[in-house]
């Protein structure tokens, strides 16, 4: 007998000598759907490390500086400075936002309540007693949707730490950008000052 045709192939009837892949495909995206969460909770732990080491390294630098600052532009005979009142103004601000974004930042990493998958054990004797049940797994299929509802449980818990680490911060980065603009443009004003109009600065 020859070779049969591409089109006769394809026109056999489902279920006939056709591979069935839809247990295997289930199997497959049931895994990477968890793995992703999984991945995802890691990218955020690491963000939120990495989002607690800036701010430190920011707030630390901004203290150093303080002293020779506000010794700079302290205030004079007649009271406080212009100079001295914003500059007083915009540390107070810039590190109110910086100790809030340190605090959300540190919240993403609290453990909030989660389901576990169920220990191996647990799971062997589930499975022995099905068997000893006269109910053992029949086809792949069964096999796939089994795997589907062990990890459903926990992808939901997953699912929704990953929301709300996200969502801690995404705020946690704004509060960060808006305070180092914040001290960029207090830069660019005090230099610009400094030169322009030494009278009303001092």
């Amino acid at each position: 007998m020859g070779k049969r045709s591409r089109k006769q192939i394809d026109n056999v009837a489902p279920g006939s000598n056709a591979v069935d892949y839809s247990a295997d495909y289930l199997s497959w995206m049931a895994e990477l759907s968890y793995q992703t969460e999984l991945s995802r909770c890691d990218s955020y732990e690491r963000l939120s490390n990495c989002l607690l080491s800036c701010v430190s390294i920011i707030s630390v630098a901004l203290l150093t500086v303080a002293p020779v600052l506000f010794a700079k532009y302290s205030c004079n005979d007649s009271g406080a400075t212009a100079s001295f009142v914003l500059l007083a103004s915009g540390y107070v601000v810039v590190m109110l936002l910086l100790g809030a974004s340190f605090l959300l930042s540190l919240l993403s990493q609290v453990r909030l309540k989660m389901s576990v998958l169920a220990a191996p054990m647990d799971l062997y004797d589930f499975v022995a007693g099905e068997i000893k049940r006269g109910a053992p797994f029949s086809s792949p299929m069964e096999v796939a949707e089994g795997k589907a509802k062990a990890v459903q449980t926990h992808f939901e818990s997953l699912n929704h730490k990953n929301e709300y680490m996200r969502k801690c911060l995404k705020a946690s980065m704004i509060l960060l950008i808006v305070a180092v603009s914040i001290c960029l443009f207090l830069v660019c004003l005090f230099s610009l000052f400094e030169f322009l109009l030494p009278p009303f600065w001092s």
